[in-house]
């Protein structure tokens, strides 16, 4: 039974050279706009350079699927990188530091590696299937929060809001429900965040394949549930996500869907 871990120590090693880069570009980043509210900086791609040249020179017959090299669709092949050189550029940008490195490792349609660095830290998150999820080597394992109303959860808003009124009604059912909301700016950082504990849960319906996929990894391998934001079975190229503790996922589901 394949175990992962070298994909994993390699990206390991990908992500840490790109955040390093990254965290070392601070203070001399030159912007530019995608679309509404969605940036792209140099940084993002010097280290999308360097995460698929160290990818690509272990595993050269890889797929890989990053934010910036314009490829949405699903690439042949049954082995897929799925990369964000950067979640959280802008706040990357304004210097907040809440931005991180994402690696999502996908084996014949299934994710099987992820990991996610942050570089403003230096925690590197990390796990493959099987081997359960770390952070820096020390063993992570979701929150044991159980009432919905003691949750501290995360939400991941479109870019747009104005084209997404039947998200914000979503959202205003929901909150009432829930201890306190926070709106972290990076969806790779969140869901490590539930992976260790220090968030109950993530909702969002305008996520790519490249700003998940480690963090799926990392919840359920931290002892995690992840679906689609409707209860469904989760697919990494669809945008509706929720993951949990496991405790809280029915009842947040409910809350959205009320």
């Amino acid at each position: 039974m394949l175990n992962w871990q070298t994909e994993r120590d390699v990206a390991i090693q990908a992500a840490k050279r790109a955040g390093d880069r990254v965290f070392e570009s601070a203070g001399r980043i030159v912007t530019e706009h995608k679309g509404i509210n969605d940036l792209v900086t140099q940084a993002d791609r010097d280290a999308q350079e360097i995460i698929q040249e160290t990818i690509g020179r272990r595993f050269p017959q890889d797929a890989f699927q990053a934010e910036e090299n314009g490829l949405e669709e699903r690439p042949s092949g049954n082995r897929r990188w799925i990369v964000d050189p950067i979640d959280g550029t802008t706040n990357f940008v304004h210097g907040f530091p809440f931005f991180c490195v994402s690696i999502g490792f996908e084996a014949e349609g299934e994710l099987v590696a992820g990991v996610i660095y942050d570089p403003s830290r230096r925690e590197c998150y990390s796990a493959a299937k099987g081997q359960g999820a770390v952070c820096n080597g020390m063993p992570l394992h979701v929150s044991a929060t159980q009432n919905l109303s003691e949750a501290l959860v995360a939400f991941g808003f479109p870019t747009d809001t104005s084209s997404k009124p039947d998200f914000m009604t979503r959202f205003g059912r929901a909150v009432p429900r829930i201890r306190s909301m926070r709106r972290l700016g990076s969806a790779a950082m969140a869901l490590a965040y539930v992976a260790a504990g220090k968030l109950d849960a993530f909702w969002a319906e305008n996520l790519k394949a490249w700003d998940a996929a480690a963090g799926v990894v990392l919840v359920r391998e931290a002892g995690g549930l992840v679906t689609k934001s409707d209860g469904a079975t989760y697919d990494v190229d669809s945008p509706l996500l929720l993951a949990s503790n496991g405790l809280t996922h029915a009842p947040l589901a409910s809350a959205i869907a009320s």
